[in-house]
């Protein structure tokens, strides 16, 4: 399932502009100090960025739109490769979204309510 659709999802405007960041960099370019820096944003949320950096095509369970939790995030990557690696390890810890290769631009993303959830610390 792609969820690309913008009209669908209303996106923070601070993640819409980490986005287009993101996209305009090659993956040996430097992303900007403080790139993601989400308070709170939806799986849904997260998971468009994930696309947008990775451009593969997301086969989405329908459990994971009904994803209670929200995810928070403070990171620095250096390069679209470490970017995709911090957002899949938040999705894992943070909500229990397990994001699987189908291939070289295929993602299975599900939701596994067993796992533990580590909430983002507070500052």
């Amino acid at each position: 399932m792609k969820i690309r659709n913008p009209h669908k999802m209303k996106t923070p405007l601070l993640l819409t502009i980490a986005v287009l960041v993101n996209l305009s960099l090659s993956e040996a370019d430097v992303v900007p100090r403080g790139a993601i820096d989400w308070k709170n944003i939806s799986v849904m949320q997260a998971l468009q960025v994930y696309q947008d950096l990775t451009g593969a095509e997301l086969v989405t369970d329908s459990r994971v739109r009904k994803v209670p939790h929200g995810l928070s995030l403070l990171a620095n990557p250096t390069n679209k490769s470490e970017a995709v690696k911090i957002i899949e390890h938040a999705l894992l810890e943070q909500a229990g979204v397990v994001l699987t290769p189908l291939g070289e631009k295929r993602v299975s993303v599900t939701y596994n309510d067993s796992l533990p959830i580590n909430p983002p610390k507070k500052t």
